[in-house]
């Protein structure tokens, strides 16, 4: 299945790429209108620039990598500042830090195309904008208007995750339970004897349908809400193996101050959650 899985992905990346340059050839045609009137020939703009074009890629990776590293790193340093760190918690779950990857990856290149560009308005200088015109009549397209396009796919729903990642985090007091839920606004608090059950449970189905362990636990309230640790919002320390024992750690503080035996499972249905 992982290979398959791998083999999957593999075609999938192969087949998205031309794709996606298709669909935005579609989207963002070069007009006549934004070629010179005395347009030099295809051929001879291959000729003279195909090695630039070729090497364009060796920049634009550097940047790439250096631009997601920047980002996730800085991310990771306002998430840590962002959550309410007052004396009052004794326990603070936050969201894997893996969270930030997704985001990275996909601004990292979207950023370095800036750089990129300078860097090639500095090599080429007055050939740079038939360069330019190169690229657009080899791909179709208009570069600029499809770089318009994926800041806006690209940004808006990645500051829309992050932030929400952001401000995402349960905290425990010695009287309170805290959650700021992922997709909700504003905290949400419990006092410890508003808990009626708490079920820790050792294995979980993947989305695949197999069945691995990985330890996570469910409290329940009176009011019919329910927290849980079952995905990755909430992570008692970065290191997992580390998390799984802190989190017991703090899943047996709460039952100690609800004053609940925890209930153990191998396995929790869908119909027992």
């Amino acid at each position: 299945m992982d290979l398959l899985l791998r083999i999957i992905e593999t075609f999938a990346i192969a087949a998205g790429v031309p794709l996606g340059l298709y669909l935005l050839a579609k989207l963002f045609p070069l007009k006549p209108d934004a070629m010179p009137k005395q347009s030099v020939s295809l051929d001879l703009l291959r000729r003279k620039y195909a090695k630039w074009e070729a090497t364009v890629w060796i920049p634009f990776s550097v940047f790439s990598v250096l631009g997601g590293y920047l980002i996730y790193y800085g991310m990771i340093w306002v998430f840590h500042h962002s959550p309410p760190q007052n004396g009052e918690n004794r326990y603070l779950m936050l969201p894997d830090e893996g969270f930030f990857m997704l985001p990275a990856i996909f601004i990292g290149p979207l950023l370095s195309a800036v750089p990129t560009d300078l860097l090639y308005r500095l090599l080429l200088r007055k050939n740079y904008s038939e360069f330019i015109l190169y690229g657009n009549r080899h791909f179709g397209l208009d570069a600029w208007k499809a770089l318009k396009f994926l800041s806006i796919l690209i940004l808006v729903p990645s500051t829309i995750f992050t932030v929400l990642a952001m401000d995402c985090y349960a905290r425990f007091t010695n009287d309170q339970i805290t959650m700021n839920r992922y997709w909700g606004f504003g905290e949400t608090t419990h006092n410890y004897s508003q808990i009626t059950r708490i079920k820790s449970v050792r294995f979980t189905e993947t989305f695949i349908g197999k069945i691995v362990e990985s330890p996570y636990h469910v409290v329940y309230f009176n009011d019919g809400s329910v927290w849980s640790t079952w995905n990755t919002f909430y992570r008692a320390d970065q290191d997992l193996k580390l998390s799984v024992e802190k989190e017991k750690e703090i899943l047996a503080f709460v039952a100690e101050k609800c004053g609940k035996e925890i209930e153990r499972y191998d396995f929790l249905s869908k119909d027992e959650d």
